[in-house]
């Protein structure tokens, strides 16, 4: 589908993969290929497949592919500890630009997160908390 430039037959496939699966073969892809593929994820699925790539893949998309508004539009879908991840990937200042085109709530609680590294408990924490009643049961 992709070597016969038929992108609403790819869409439509890849929208019924699984985001891992849309990884795997998105980092066996040249640059253009990538570029082609992720025009037509839709948000969502395209934020999981930027979350589960390889970091060389990821690297590739963030600098060569992909828009810094297209990123921030991909980041606002992610949890806030898998943004701060790829965010701390990019350099200060372009991630401060992505940061930037965020919800300053969003923008505020990924910063926080970045200041952690990736694999200490504050890195993989997520700021949302939960609170239930004392006499709710599960």
């Amino acid at each position: 589908m992709l070597e016969e430039n038929n992108l609403r037959a790819l869409g439509g496939f890849l929208s019924l993969q699984r985001a891992s699966d849309v990884a795997e073969s998105v980092e066996l892809l040249d640059n253009e290929q990538k570029r082609r593929v992720f025009d037509v994820l839709d948000k969502e699925l395209a934020a999981e497949v930027l979350e589960k790539v390889d970091e060389a893949t990821r690297n590739e998309l963030l600098n060569k592919v992909l828009e810094n508004k297209e990123i921030a539009n991909l980041v606002a879908e992610m949890p806030h500890d898998d943004a701060a991840d790829v965010l701390a990937e990019m350099d200060e200042e372009e991630s401060q630009e992505i940061l930037a085109e965020l919800d300053d709530e969003d923008a505020r609680q990924i910063q926080g997160l970045m200041q952690y590294d990736e694999d200490s408990a504050g890195g993989i924490m997520h700021p949302k908390i939960l609170a239930v009643e004392e006499y709710l049961t599960v």
